[in-house]
């Protein structure tokens, strides 16, 4: 057996049963995707994600029933498919399916201007109080910010101390954050594997190995698994199928088994998403340091840096290509969409977009999308020619 399914089975065993098991005696908290996770990490907080519990739901194909759910207790379509199948997943007065109950909510809006709602909504259903961080955009350049956030750091310490009783160990939350940053490093490594041509590292299973960078960040398990998994992508044989080098915009088709349009995958050597969780730690992180690592992830920059950023890996990975997924359920992600669409136009670089939604396979047209993706491949074919 790979070493880093080895590990990632001992991720899963401690993510879903020991941490479980230990719920009666440590409290449990739930996280937003980009919350600063290693604050807690040094409290001895269990952390657990409604966002990859959902993303569960939708790859096991339990998405659309709990869609639909949600609908029928008249959660709006227009909510993030994250919410709707988490909020979908649960009963009146039950915990939703696969997470106990929380003593507590931590939410940020360093990556959805709706969190705030959905972390709020589930707070007053479990009767649990809710500490939400606001990390200003990254379009904003003022001297106080990073203090401003620092503070909110402080204050969510003193919210947990008040509501546990544990108090902030700085040794374990240095360990915490090392951690963090060596598995954002091997991630970023995996990532440089990509610009090989042809190439050796596949988006699906990208995808599929991003689950320890969400719910195991800032432990020792996750470090090691990307360490691990590391060393075995560099000997994964290059495929040799490769016609045109395609890059994905926006986030997967969760519900779709190989995650983007099956006849994508060959061909699709980069993406944006899998970029988002590169989070830059620096080589000697601290307390003061996370306010800027928390700012400044992907969802939280002006569309301007996005831009520069997919030119960026444009050139790098010499993609032929742009598919832009607009998400109906992230606006955030989806901003911007035509002025990117106008830049790769002036740069001569082909790209098509495709309306869909990360959560409903309802919402996914497949003749339609095939049509399109027909379209561009030969458009891509003929100007490789």
């Amino acid at each position: 057996m790979k070493e880093s399914l080895n590990i990632l089975k001992k991720i899963v065993n401690w993510y879903y049963r020991t941490q479980f098991r230990t719920q009666e005696t440590k409290p449990v908290a739930y996280l937003s995707a980009f919350a600063p996770v290693e604050l807690l990490r040094g409290m001895d907080i269990i952390c657990l994600y409604p966002e990859n519990q959902a993303v569960v739901y939708a790859a096991s194909g339990k998405g659309t029933t709990y869609l639909r759910n949600s609908f029928s207790k008249r959660y709006s379509i227009n909510l993030c498919g994250y919410a709707r199948t988490y909020l979908g997943s649960s009963t009146a007065h039950q915990s939703p399916r696969g997470l106990p109950p929380p003593d507590f909510l931590i939410g940020s809006n360093n990556q959805c201007g709706t969190i705030h709602y959905w972390f709020a909504h589930m707070g007053r259903k479990f009767d649990a109080p809710v500490f939400l961080l606001d990390y200003p955009s990254m379009e904003f350049k003022n001297s106080f910010i990073e203090e401003y956030v620092t503070k909110q750091h402080r204050s969510l310490i003193e919210f947990l101390t008040k509501r546990t009783g544990h108090t902030f160990d700085e040794s374990k939350f240095l360990e915490s954050i090392k951690f963090s940053s060596v598995a954002c490093e091997y991630w970023q490594k995996i990532q440089e594997l990509r610009k090989e041509m042809p190439c050796r590292v596949y988006f699906t299973d990208l995808t599929n190995e991003m689950l320890p960078l969400v719910v195991a960040k800032g432990t020792k398990l996750a470090a090691d698994y990307y360490k691990a998994l590391y060393h075995e992508k560099r000997e994964t044989p290059l495929k040799s199928n490769e016609d045109f080098r395609i890059l994905w915009y926006g986030y997967p088709l969760w519900f779709h088994k190989d995650r983007i349009p099956s006849e994508l995958v060959d061909n699709c050597v980069m993406d944006t998403y899998t970029t988002w969780w590169v989070l830059n730690y620096g080589k000697a992180p601290n307390f003061r340091m996370l306010s800027k690592i928390y700012r400044n992830t992907y969802l939280n920059r002006t569309v301007q840096e996005r831009k520069r950023h997919l030119l960026r890996l444009i050139k790098q990975y010499n993609i032929d290509g742009v598919v832009i997924h607009v998400n109906r359920s992230c606006k955030r992600d989806s901003i911007g969409v035509t002025e990117l669409k106008k830049s790769l136009y002036k740069r001569n670089v082909p790209c098509v977009s495709i309306e869909a939604d990360m959560m409903d396979e309802e919402s996914f047209s497949k003749s339609l999308v095939s049509n399109k993706i027909e379209t561009f491949t030969e458009i891509l074919t003929r100007k490789k020619q």
